[in-house]
This record gives C-alpha cells, structure tokens and sequence, in this order.
C-alpha cells in the first residue's frame, strides 16, 4: 500500500539570470551560505552529505544523491535524514527536493517542491519546512547578485 505524501512548493521570482540562479544551487560555499554545510558534487548520481544542526536524536545529517540535473534549467536530488529511535523529534524523512529555473522577463522565475512528507510521520517537519523554504529562496536571490 502506497502512503500518500504532501509536498511543499515555493516560487519567486528574483531579478537574475538563470545561470547566477544555477550557480548559488550548485555551489558547495554557496549552499552553505543559503541552507547548510555539505560536500556537494554537481554531477547526475554525485552522492552528497548536508549537516545541520543536531536535534534531539536526529544527528543532523541528510544524505542525498543527484537524480536530476539539466543546467541551468533543473536540478532535483533525494532528502533522507532524520531519526528511526521510536518517539522520534525529527523521525526519518525520504523524500526529494527538486528545483526548476525558468527564464522571464527581467529574471527568474524560481520554483522549488520539496515532496515526500507522510503524515503524521513527517507533519512537525512539513510545519517547520514549510516555513524555512521560503526564507532560502530569498537567500538565494539575495546571494545570485554576488555571483
């Protein structure tokens, strides 16, 4: 039995062209900037790590993999991190973030779905990510001026 999902999207668009979008996506110094530490590779199937900040019995860690990356248009890339422990805080989370560029008049338009949300499993994570997303892709534009 498939368990079904929710997803969070966010779109904005910020005055930059796709290419400088791309960069501040792809750029281990700058995803640290804008989300978290990593050692993020910018290849289709580069496996990567991001480190956040430990919480409760969740390490902090999230192990992804790139399963999409068609520059400077898509980039998309499986999210597991979290905790099994029973009662977890932060229980596990598999899912996938996907980000897609598009071209417009003065800028870009920034579109992010991070899917894979079960509920209630992952409900106090979508509540708290679904905040924060929104904050990054201001980050992002913000940080596309410098490149």
């Amino acid at each position: 039995m498939t368990v079904p999902t929710r997803a969070i999207t966010v779109e904005d668009t910020v005055p930059h062209a796709p290419e400088k979008i791309w960069a501040v996506l792809t750029s281990r110094d700058m995803i640290a900037r804008w989300l978290m530490q990593n050692d993020f590779t910018p290849a289709l199937g580069a496996r990567f790590t991001m480190q956040s900040r430990p919480m409760g019995d969740w390490d902090g860690k999230v192990s992804c993999t790139v399963t999409a990356f068609d520059p400077p248009r898509r980039l998309a890339y499986t999210w597991v991190g979290g905790s099994s422990a029973p009662g977890a805080t932060a229980p596990t989370l598999d899912s996938t973030v996907t980000w897609t560029l598009e071209p417009v008049p003065g800028g870009t338009r920034i579109r992010m779905v991070h899917d894979g949300f079960r509920s209630p499993h992952n409900d106090m994570g979508f509540a708290a990510m679904s905040q924060g997303w929104g904050t990054v892709i201001q980050r992002i534009g913000a940080l596309a001026a410098e490149v």
